[in-house]
C-alpha cells in the first residue's frame, strides 16, 4: 500500500508539472514523515521538524527569520514560534481549514483539517477539507429508538486546578455522557462562564474524548456571545457517538493566554458551568435529547507565569560511566569515549539552554608531552553531537555554540541527559605508562533562558569517575552481584557466601592475568570498614589457559567469576551483628607474562556492580 501510495503521489506531481503548474520541494526534514496525530504547543518528534520546516517554505508562515526554528534551523520542539506560524498557516489557507469548522481565526492547533493541508503540501495534491472535526447535520442512527441522555459531571478534573499564563491543553471541566435504550450521538455542549470575559484568560478551547479532539476553537468576541450579563461558547457538530448501554466523557481543555492583561488582578477564580439541558444528542429516532437535569460547574484559578520563577537543576546521572582502565595503544589514541553524564531538569517553565561552559577536564592526559583532548557534547538518545570544542592545556571546555546557537530545549518539569565524549591523541608514550582523565562541571557554568528569554537560576553540578589510560589495559566492567548467607546448622560457624562476575577486554595489547592471586575481594560492613574474605577462588572463561596464567589477547573479552566466604567466628567483633557484603577489592594484572603482577586496579572497591547486596552475621 505504501508503494502505491508513493507511486499515486509521484504520477499526480508529475501531471502537476506537465500542465506548468510548480510544486514547492518537500524539505529533507519531512523525509519519510507524515502528520498521522493532532500536535500542540509543548509536544516534541520529528513531525514538529518537518511542520517548521514546511512553514518556513513562505515567508508569511516562518517560525523565525533568524536563530531558533528558522530556515535550516528547525527543531523538534513545538513552542509559542512554531504554535504562532501555524495560525497564519491556517489563516493562510483558511478555506480549506476554518470554514469547514465554522471558524475564522487560526487557533494554533493542528487537528485533522490542518493535518490534511500539511500532508498535501508533502505529496503535491490539493485534497477537499477534511469533514472531521466540522459541525455536522443531525444525521438519525440506525436504530429507530428513542433513547434517554443522562448527563453528569465527571470526577476528573476535580475543582480547584490551578493554571498558570502559557500552560497549554490544560483540562478544566468534564462531563460524562450515558446513552439509554438507545444510541446518543451528541451534538451539541453549550458552556456558561458567568460574568467572565473568558477570552481574556484563554485563548483556545479543546473538547476530547478520550486523547482524540472532537472539536477546537479561539476563544474571542466572535466564538463567544453575552446575555443577560453572562458569556457562553456554544460547541456546535460534535458527532460524538454513545452506543446504546455506554458512556462517554467529553473533556474541556484550555489553553490560557500567556499574557493577561495586567488591568486584570491575578490569582483569579474562573467558573465553567454546564447548565441544564446544554448538552444535547440525537437518540435512536432523531429526536433531541437533552441534559443534565441540574447545573454542574468547575472552578479554577489562574495565576501569573511562573516562567520568572524557572529553575535549571544540574546533576549527575545515575548512569554516568563508572571508573575504568582504558588501552589507547603506542600512539595513545582513543575516539568517542564517554567519560560523563550529566543531566538537567526544568521546573516552572520551558527552559533554553544555551551555553555550557568552565567544563573542567581533570588529569594527567592532558599534561602528557604532546598530547590533544577534543570534548563533544551530546544529548542522549541523539546520534550526532550538538556542540564540539578543544580542550585548553588548562583543562577548560566551552561549549558555547550549542545545536548551532539555537540551544537545547527542556519541556517544564521534565529533564534531558547530556553526554561528555572526549578524544584522546598521544596522551601515553611507553608501555605502562598512565594517564587518568575525568570531567566536571557547576551550574556557573551554565547560560539558560526561560520561554520569555529571560535567564534562569541554575543550581548543581556534576561530575565524572576518574579513567586510567594505559598503552596496554585491562578494560574491567561489572556483570552481577549476589550474596548468600548459610546458617550455623550447616556449618560451624555462620557464614556469607558471595558470587561476583565482571569482564576483561584486552585493550592496546594482550593481557595477562594470574591463576592465583589475582583477584581480591573484601568483606565490609561500611565504605571504611572491611577485611579480605576468609577464602576467594576464582574461574575465567573466554581466555587461552596456560601453566600459570590466563592470557586475554588484544581485542578479545573474558569473564571472570570470583567465589568468596567469610565464616563469623574469624571476623572482628565490630563486623557481628550487622549487616554486610562483599565487595571486588582489586584486580592484579600485566601486559607480559613476566611477573603477571605489574599492574593494579583498585577503583572499583565498593562501586555498585561490584558489590553484593547484605546478609546479618552471625
Amino acid at each position: 500500500m505504501k508503494v502505491k501510495r508513493v507511486a499515486i503521489a509521484l504520477g499526480v506531481a508529475s501531471a502537476l508539472t506537465a500542465m506548468g503548474l510548480a510544486l514547492a520541494q518537500v524539505p529533507s526534514a519531512c523525509s519519510g514523515v507524515s502528520f498521522d496525530r493532532n500536535l500542540r504547543q509543548g509536544m516534541t518528534g520529528n513531525d514538529v521538524r518537518c511542520l517548521q520546516a514546511l512553514l518556513n517554505q513562505s515567508p508569511d508562515t516562518q517560525v523565525a527569520a533568524s536563530g531558533y526554528g528558522s530556515p535550516g534551523n528547525e527543531t523538534s520542539y513545538f513552542g509559542p514560534l512554531t504554535r504562532a506560524a501555524v495560525v497564519k498557516f491556517q489563516e493562510k489557507y483558511a478555506s480549506e481549514i476554518l470554514a469547514p469548522l465554522g471558524l475564522t481565526q487560526g487557533t494554533g492547533f493542528v487537528g485533522p483539517a490542518t493535518r490534511a493541508k500539511l500532508n498535501s503540501l508533502l505529496s503535491g495534491v490539493t485534497p477537499s477539507p477534511s469533514p472531521s472535526p466540522s459541525p455536522s447535520p443531525t444525521v438519525t442512527p440506525s436504530s429507530g429508538r428513542e433513547g434517554t441522555i443522562i448527563v453528569n459531571q465527571a470526577a476528573s478534573p476535580a475543582s480547584g486546578v490551578v493554571l498558570y499564563e502559557g500552560d497549554v491543553g490544560q483540562a478544566v471541566i468534564g462531563i460524562r455522557v450515558k446513552a439509554q435504550n438507545s444510541e446518543i450521538t451528541v451534538q451539541r455542549i453549550l458552556l456558561n462562564f458567568g460574568s467572565t470575559k473568558i477570552y481574556d484568560y484563554f485563548t483556545n478551547l479543546y473538547v476530547y474524548d478520550g486523547a482524540s479532539v472532537v472539536a477546537s476553537t479561539p476563544l474571542n468576541s466572535s466564538t463567544v456571545y453575552k446575555s443577560g450579563g453572562q458569556y457562553y461558547l456554544q460547541i456546535s457538530g460534535l458527532n460524538v457517538l454513545v452506543p446504546e448501554g455506554q458512556e462517554k466523557t467529553l473533556t474541556v481543555k484550555v489553553d490560557v493566554n500567556s499574557s493577561i492583561s495586567r488591568d486584570i488582578s491575578l490569582p483569579a477564580s474562573v467558573t465553567i458551568t454546564v447548565g441544564e439541558n446544554a448538552v444535547r444528542g440525537v437518540d435512536g429516532a432523531g429526536v433531541n435529547q437533552y441534559g443534565p437535569t441540574r447545573d454542574f460547574s468547575n472552578s479554577v484559578t489562574v495565576r501569573t507565569t511562573l516562567a520568572s520563577q524557572a529553575t535549571l537543576a544540574l546533576s549527575t546521572d545515575a548512569n554516568t560511566p563508572l571508573p575504568r582502565n582504558y588501552g589507547v595503544g603506542s600512539l595513545g589514541q582513543g575516539y568517542g569515549v564517554e567519560v560523563l553524564r550529566f543531566r538537567l531538569k526544568a521546573s516552572y517553565d520551558d527552559v533554553k539552554v544555551t551555553d555550557i561552559v568552565n567544563v573542567t577536564v581533570s588529569g594527567s592526559a592532558l599534561t602528557t608531552t604532546a598530547s590533544t583532548v577534543t570534548a563533544y557534547l551530546y544529548v542522549e538518545g541523539q546520534s550526532d553531537p550538538i556542540d564540539s570544542a578543544t580542550v585548553a592545556s588548562n583543562g577548560d571546555v566551552d561549549f558555547d555554540d550549542i545545536a548551532a546557537g539555537n540551544g537545547v530545549v527542556i519541556p517544564k518539569d521534565s529533564s534531558k541527559v547530556f553526554i561528555v565524549k572526549l578524544d584522546y591523541n598521544n596522551v601515553t608514550s611507553a608501555a605502562g605508562t598512565i594517564a587518568t582523565s575525568s570531567v566536571s562541571l557547576s551550574s556557573s557554568g551554565i547560560t539558560a533562558e526561560n520561554s520569555r528569554g529571560a535567564s534562569v537560576s541554575v543550581s548543581g553540578s556534576a561530575s565524572s569517575y576518574t579513567i586510567y589510560l594505559r598503552t596496554v589495559a585491562a578494560h574491567i566492567q561489572p556483570v552481577s552481584a549476589s550474596i548468600t548467607k548459610i546458617p550455623a546448622s550447616e556449618v560451624a560457624s555462620s557464614a556469607a557466601v558471595g558470587k561476583i562476575k565482571f569482564t576483561v577486554t584486552a585493550e592496546g595489547g594482550d593481557v595477562y592475568l594470574a591463576k592465583t592471586g589475582a583477584v581480591s575481594v573484601k568483606y565490609a560492613t561500611s565504605s571504611t570498614a572491611s577485611v579480605p574474605a576468609t577464602s576467594t577462588t576464582y574461574t575465567v572463561t573466554g581466555a587461552d589457559e596456560y601453566s600459570a596464567h590466563y592470557l586475554i589477547p588484544e581485542g578479545r573479552t573474558a569473564t571472570v567469576e570470583v567465589d568468596s566466604t567469610v565464616y563469623a567466628n574469624t571476623l572482628p567483633q565490630n563486623f557481628l551483628n550487622q549487616y554486610g557484603y562483599f565487595t571486588l577489592a582489586s584486580v592484579v594484572w600485566d601486559d607480559d607474562d613476566s611477573g603477571l603482577n605489574e599492574f593494579t586496579s583498585e577503583w572499583m572497591y565498593d562501586l555498585t556492580g561490584y558489590k553484593t547486596g547484605v546478609v546479618y552475621l552471625p
